[in-house]
């Protein structure tokens, strides 16, 4: 997957023709649908065999809903749904919790309601209460619901639809695809989270949803369904936001002209070696290429890098023992980032350990790697 979603983003900086440009951005939506897939099933057994791990950091909620509308605005403008969101007035802005996970609920729940809404509106609403007051940082206690006006689900199909590989109904898969994981995902992250998660929905073919506080009993139901979930997080200080958030990355042109960087990509296959190296091009640094870590040793014996794009896994001797090695060099020490398709949050633990200075998931995007450049002309 890193060679093809790689590939396709090097073409879509080329000069290409109208229809050129459709035929990579079908293999763009492809890939990218297949990654979401493979995504799914490795997120799933992670939960099955409990190494799903949640980090703690500052973030801004606004932040994190808006960054999932602006992914999925797309697909609704193409659709003419109306996407929007609202948050309470008294929900604070800031808080501790792991927002990538927070962001991958949303982005399945809300992708699903648009997925499945023909036409009209899909609305996020998020509101909340304190936990305690006398704990500091606050505990408190979110409750967000999606609420779209799309096909519904039959009341006695409903208790299915959190169950691995099910989905409501046959047919669903055939029109609308997908793998059926999307929700119990969701529903493991929301239970790892300290909250729970249901539906209420109106479905096409009967089936009643009751009267809550975010649908007004006054106005006419026809179908549609509402996914709620709740969040138990703790509040975070404007302080703590300020020292996480980092300057926006310059353009690409002004990273270009900063250093003439000497750059050794230290991966063992051939795709994945001349993506990377096209990539540099295309930023205009010529790179050498080593095919393991004893090559890269070898390599070091002979001139100095600025940076290293080092493989985790590599034959004869694998990126981490490469780093350790060079960490106990007297040698000038270059700037090393892991480029690895282990997305765990220890497989990043154990590359830091050793040594690495930064971290690339596979397949890795161009804007991951950006700023992967960035951070070490930073770091001068």
């Amino acid at each position: 997957m890193n060679g093809v979603i790689g590939v396709v983003q090097l073409l879509l900086m080329t000069d290409l023709s109208e229809e050129q440009k459709k035929l990579v951005d079908m293999i763009r939506d492809s890939g990218n649908l297949l990654l979401t897939v493979i995504n799914d099933i490795l997120n799933f057994s992670k939960i099955e065999s409990g190494n799903l791990e949640l980090e703690e950091h500052p973030f801004i909620l606004r932040n994190v809903i808006q960054s999932v509308c602006d992914l999925i605005q797309k697909e609704a403008l193409k659709r003419g749904i109306d996407l929007t969101y609202i948050i309470d007035s008294a929900v604070p802005n800031y808080f501790l919790g792991d927002s990538s996970r927070l962001r991958q609920i949303l982005l399945n729940l809300v992708a699903n309601a648009v997925k499945f809404t023909e036409h009209g509106s899909v609305s996020i609403n998020v509101m909340g209460q304190p936990i305690s007051n006398n704990n500091q940082p606050q505990e408190y206690e979110l409750t967000v619901s999606i609420q779209d006006q799309g096909i519904g689900i039959n009341s006695d199909k409903i208790n299915q639809l959190f169950q691995p590989f099910t989905q409501a109904d046959p047919s669903i898969s055939r029109k609308y695809g997908g793998t059926g994981l999307g929700l119990v995902i969701s529903k493991s992250l929301v239970n790892l989270m300290g909250g729970t998660i249901w539906v209420e929905s109106l479905g096409n073919i009967g089936g009643t949803a009751s009267e809550n506080f975010f649908l007004d009993p006054d106005e006419p139901q026809t179908q549609g369904s509402t996914f709620y979930f709740t969040l138990k997080l703790k509040t975070a200080s404007e302080s703590e936001i300020n020292l996480r958030i980092t300057q926006s990355l310059p353009e690409l042109e002004t990273i270009i002209n900063q250093s003439q960087l000497k750059i050794l990509i230290a991966d063992d296959d051939e795709i994945n070696q001349e993506f990377t190296f096209l990539l540099l091009k295309a930023f205009g640094y010529n790179a050498d290429i080593a095919v393991n870590g004893l090559e890269v040793l070898e390599m070091l014996e002979k001139q100095s890098y600025d940076i290293i794009f080092m493989d985790m896994q590599m034959p004869e001797m694998d990126g981490l023992t490469a780093t350790e090695m060079i960490r106990k060099s007297p040698k000038t020490q270059p700037w090393i980032i892991a480029v690895t398709a282990n997305v765990l949050e220890s497989d990043r633990q154990r590359c830091l350990k050793v040594g690495m200075n930064d971290y690339l998931s596979k397949p890795m995007m161009i804007e991951d790697f950006n700023r992967a450049i960035y951070k070490y002309i930073e770091s001068l």
